[in-house]
């Protein structure tokens, strides 16, 4: 008998997009269940992260995607076809890469294209997320074919248990977040830890000299950072710090009176597609999130490469730190208004953790050790087989 099943995934939501975790986790899923004999796909529209616009050409050209196989239309509306090397993708050109301005036209064009795909691919299973009206119309068409509909969701900002009627499996990155939405919407869910493309994040070789904080943006702790980076001037004047763009540039930053790239122990770099580059360079990751994070695939991304993270006490992190790194409590204004600025003692254990672990050769090759014992618990081998089993159970 054949085991393998066919999967669709499909959402407005664009799967090459970077900028997004639950993009990105979906991804990696897919390209992993791929390479083992379980033949996936994508229909998506041309919905980005950022509150900037996105053009198309700019999300291929991420992946090195600048090739299109196909450019089709449906219900006047352009289409394009492309491939990762192990995914097809296509995707439905929205006029605007906001969620929020999804017209009536494009909505219904974009569930045509999917019942279509449905009807051509008879997938056994629908791998989709997202809460709005468009998404559970998805669920809809999926049982119109006899194909089970599996949510995989990132985070913790769903608010109604309809979003989930006509969903025959939820998963979920962490126990965390598993238990939050069995509280939260009496909902069932399993967990399945993020798959990581080792070879996307694995350094060979390493010259650390930054202490890191990656996607600027309120929510993610920038005013606890800034406040950090203003205490480190003073007392750590060896510190030398790196910002990463994401969802937030300097542009942004700048707009609510942060400055990052006119301190003298900050440097300030674009969103970058490899993210090696950026571990190769880094000594310490910050990752002093306000909210709570379903996971934190940033913390097994640095651990994965023995980095040290120094992170917030929030939601999964603590999961996906797995006794590895250093954890901190958060002062509860911040917590509740994400653009409080953290006082000078707010932050001292956080400086007073840098500084040892700056200072103190021993300490830090400690803390090496403890990352790299840590992100042992993710290895993807592991994972893809539970993946694989979660899956199967959906059709028994």
């Amino acid at each position: 008998m054949d085991n393998r099943l066919r999967i669709l995934f499909a959402s407005p939501h664009c799967l090459l997009d970077k900028t997004n975790g639950a993009a990105l986790a979906t991804w990696e899923l897919m390209i992993q269940l791929t390479q083992r004999g379980f033949p996936c796909e994508a229909v998506t529209a041309s919905i980005c992260d950022p509150s900037r616009e996105v053009s198309m050409e700019e999300v291929l050209s991420r992946h090195s995607l600048a090739k299109i196989k196909r450019t089709d239309f449906i219900k006047g509306l352009p289409l394009i076809e492309v491939n990762d090397g192990i995914i097809n993708h296509t995707i439905l050109r929205t006029h605007s890469s906001r969620r929020s301005a999804l017209t009536g036209q494009e909505g219904e064009a974009f569930l045509s294209l999917v019942e279509e795909k449905i009807s051509q691919s008879q997938p056994q299973l629908l791998l989709t997320y997202g809460g709005l009206s468009a998404e559970r119309k998805i669920h809809l068409l999926a049982h119109k074919h006899d194909t089970s509909v599996v949510f995989y969701l990132h985070n913790s900002l769903y608010t109604k248990t309809e979003t989930f009627s006509e969903v025959d499996l939820i998963l979920v990155p962490s126990e965390f977040l598993s238990k939050f939405y069995q509280e939260k919407l009496s909902i069932q869910s399993q967990v399945l830890y993020p798959l990581f493309k080792n070879e996307d994040y694995l350094v060979t070789h390493r010259d650390p000299r930054y202490i890191t904080f990656i996607n600027p943006i309120p929510d993610k702790g920038l005013t606890l950072f800034a406040r950090i980076i203003s205490e480190a001037l003073r007392e750590l004047p060896q510190a030398q710090f790196l910002v990463v763009e994401g969802r937030w540039n300097q542009a942004n930053v700048a707009r609510v009176g942060l400055k990052l790239d006119r301190i003298p122990n900050v440097q300030v770099i674009p969103y970058q597609q490899d993210m090696k580059t950026v571990y190769a360079q880094t000594k310490m990751i910050l990752y002093p999130s306000f909210m709570g994070e379903a996971f934190g695939r940033i913390v097994v991304e640095a651990q994965l490469n023995g980095i040290p993270v120094l992170a917030s006490r929030q939601g999964g992190i603590p999961e996906a730190l797995n006794g590895g790194g250093f954890l901190f409590d958060l002062p509860e204004r911040c917590m509740k208004k994400w653009m409080a600025i953290p006082t000078a003692e707010e932050v001292n254990s956080w400086i007073e953790t840098l500084r040892t672990l700056l200072e103190d050769p021993k300490a830090y090759e400690e803390a090496q050790r403890r990352a790299f014992q840590a992100a042992e618990k993710f290895n993807p081998e592991r994972n893809i087989q539970e993946a694989m089993n979660l899956l199967h159970g959906v059709r028994a």
